[in-house]
């Protein structure tokens, strides 16, 4: 029951790094972008 409570938080979390990191890589981009241009 913990174990599977700690691995469903680990996941979540895990979910949420990946999905700020793409924002934080989007931004980057669109920023490198507007640099080129």
């Amino acid at each position: 029951m913990l174990a599977s409570q700690i691995g469903d938080g680990w996941l979540v979390g895990h979910r949420h790094t990946t999905h700020h990191l793409k924002k934080m890589h989007e931004r980057i981009l669109e920023n490198t972008k507007k640099e080129r241009i």
